[in-house]
């Protein structure tokens, strides 16, 4: 039993090549790891909850046996198949998958204890991203104190989106490792194409992302679109700053990281709202503190701005510095209000609702500074605040109906 969600384990073992991964993505009926006719892709165990039997169960698809590929990862890749082979309560040997075994999977697993979808589904999903190498799967291993994703100096090790199911003071975390995300210019292969798009797809299906930057190669042109894909989705987000062993001064450390935030925060300044944290991954130096984070950003996502306190501030922001005239009109504001939100969502940012004359006369840079008041009265660390206009039109209905909320 998995000791987290109290679900069955099932492991796909094998040869490479002999379409456990296909197996998987058809057992699980999403398309999580990369199917491809190239030997070893696999490299990691991946796991995903299957929940289209009359039971559901932690499926694991691993990298094959005795299989083709570096010879650095060779035994890496075996350790990760013979601890999913201790750990699992089922094994699928596959020689040839072209059937659905869904029925026979079924019949040889214990039964269930526990509520286990709603431990899934009460998870937060956080997704580690960056550049190849600059120490994602070292950072989990440090999170998760064990070798679960594979650790290795080759760059693009790994190649899949894998879901890292994690227990922490009674709260449920579902940790997304993905692939290194390079420039397209630089990528290779079909497969390592595949992979980014992987990655780009975990940051939409994430409540949190965290952007994990080299502390030795510091913030790149490439760190800043990663951080840019994150902005663009709307979600919430947490800098990481790894490998401070590396650069870590013997005197006036406290000084050192004040500096190394500040640079990153001028750097990634579209992310302005995202917490920074320096950790390393090799010696698990404040590792622990991104906890502590999390619960911030958490916590910042329960908090609301007052409707008198929004339109007051508001009303403010535009007398102080009137928006822009636009083909000879300028943007009036009628009413502000935070919207309730989605109640399922784990982690959402606060929207601010503005009845306008007319929703096209708002200006970037008008909309960056309105943001910015908005968090002199709330600062919502690691959120991304959410401005939706809404014309004079839709004013009265919509209005009552916040009011309500």
């Amino acid at each position: 039993m998995n000791g987290l969600t109290n679900m069955p384990n099932v492991a796909i073992v094998g040869r490479p090549n002999v379409g456990k991964s296909a197996l998987f993505n058809r057992l699980i009926r999403r398309k999580i790891a990369i199917v491809h006719d190239q030997p070893g892709i696999t490299r990691d165990r991946i796991s995903a909850v299957c929940a289209s039997g009359t039971q559901s169960f932690v499926l694991w698809d691993t990298g094959g046996i005795f299989g083709a590929g570096e010879a650095e990862l060779t035994g890496q890749v075996g350790g990760a198949a013979e601890e999913a082979l201790r750990e699992s309560d089922l094994l699928l040997f596959v020689v040839d998958a072209k059937a659905d075994l869904l029925d026979a999977i079924d019949r040889f697993l214990p039964s269930p204890t526990g509520d286990s979808q709603s431990a899934i589904h009460d998870s937060l999903a956080i997704a580690i991203l960056g550049r190849p190498n600059v120490g994602k799967s070292s950072l989990i291993n440090s999170i998760v104190r064990s070798e679960r994703a594979i650790v290795s100096e080759l760059a693009g090790t790994t190649r899949d989106a894998i879901d890292i199911l994690y227990q922490r003071d009674g709260r449920n975390f579902v940790f997304i490792d993905t692939a290194g995300i390079r420039r397209r210019g630089k990528q290779s292969t079909s497969a390592e194409v595949f992979s980014v798009m992987r990655a780009e797809r975990s940051i939409r299906r994430a409540d949190l992302c965290i952007v994990t930057v080299d502390l030795t190669d510091g913030i790149t042109a490439q760190d800043k679109r990663i951080a840019g894909l994150i902005q663009a989705a709307r979600k919430p987000a947490i800098v990481v700053l790894n490998k401070w062993d590396l650069v870590k001064p013997k005197r006036n450390q406290k000084e050192a990281i004040a500096r190394l935030v500040a640079t990153a925060r001028e750097r990634i300044f579209f992310l302005d709202y995202a917490p920074v944290l320096i950790t390393s991954s090799l010696t698990e130096e404040h590792v622990s503190k991104l906890f502590a984070l999390i619960e911030k950003v958490q916590c910042a996502a329960r908090q609301r701005v007052g409707t008198g306190v929004l339109n007051r501030l508001l009303r403010q922001a535009f007398e102080a510095n009137p928006p822009p005239t636009i083909r000879a009109r300028r943007l009036k504001l009628f009413y502000a209000a935070q919207s309730k939100g989605e109640e399922d969502q784990q982690l959402q940012p606060p929207e601010i609702v503005l009845f306008v004359n007319d929703p096209r006369l708002l200006s970037q840079t008008y909309k960056r500074y309105l943001e910015s008041r908005i968090r002199d009265a709330q600062p919502f660390p690691g959120l991304p605040i959410i401005l939706t206009l809404r014309p004079r039109a839709q004013s009265a209905t919509a209005t009552s109906r916040l009011r309500a909320k």
